[in-house]
């Protein structure tokens, strides 16, 4: 299966993980078939652009200077960089997807989740103990990957390539490029804007 359908998927598992969920506020089922994922590149470029520009000469330098890390931290950094990108006028709301679900790098993952393990985390809401083992990043129009966090966590799990991290330190991603794809697989299970304010503590960095 494709990740566009895969995305598509998690977008009506919802209900399935949320039971008593309001509707996704920002887009609908509708506004994501209407998508074509084979003319949307130059566009899901440009918004890659803009979010990695502000993301270096902003974001990482107050995550650094609050001590906060960006490895490992995948809910609460693509949650901010959602909000910045909305806030700012940079994209229109319904094109970045707050995705929820795995990543394989290498055909491995870090994650041992599984849809009974995301039910439970949601179910338990604030966790203040514990990591909250799913990952979490955005998704362009149903099909490209901006992940802000996972070329850190790599880092932070010593994996042996410069990731280049220093000058593009956000994952863009499709599968349909080989380039792009790398060693990384995304299957996303829930597509929510509000996963972050559901399950992870409130710490966040704003940008001033």
């Amino acid at each position: 299966m494709s990740y566009r359908n895969d995305f598509l998927e998690a977008f009506l598992a919802r209900k399935k993980y949320i039971p008593d969920a309001a509707p996704e506020k920002y887009f609908s089922y509708k506004d994501l078939l209407s998508f074509n994922a084979k003319k949307d590149y130059s566009d899901a470029y440009e918004c890659y652009e803009i979010m990695e520009h502000d993301f270096l000469n902003y974001y990482m330098p107050l995550r650094e200077k609050n001590g906060l890390p960006i490895a490992h931290a995948c809910h609460v950094v693509a949650y901010d960089m959602l909000q910045w990108m909305i806030k700012n006028n940079y994209c229109d709301p319904k094109d970045l997807a707050y995705t929820v679900g795995n990543v394989f790098i290498g055909g491995k993952s870090p994650y041992d989740i599984t849809e009974a393990s995301l039910k439970e985390t949601i179910r338990k809401g604030h966790n203040f103990e514990n990591d909250v083992n799913v990952h979490a990043w955005l998704t362009f129009r149903t099909n490209y990957v901006l992940d802000p966090t996972i070329l850190f966590s790599l880092t932070a799990w010593k994996f042996p390539n410069d990731l280049g991290i220093e000058s593009h330190p956000i994952q863009f991603w499709n599968e349909d490029n080989e380039i792009m794809r790398w060693e990384l697989d995304y299957k996303p299970m829930l597509v929510d804007s509000d996963f972050y304010s559901r399950v992870d503590v409130a710490i966040e960095v704003p940008f001033q």
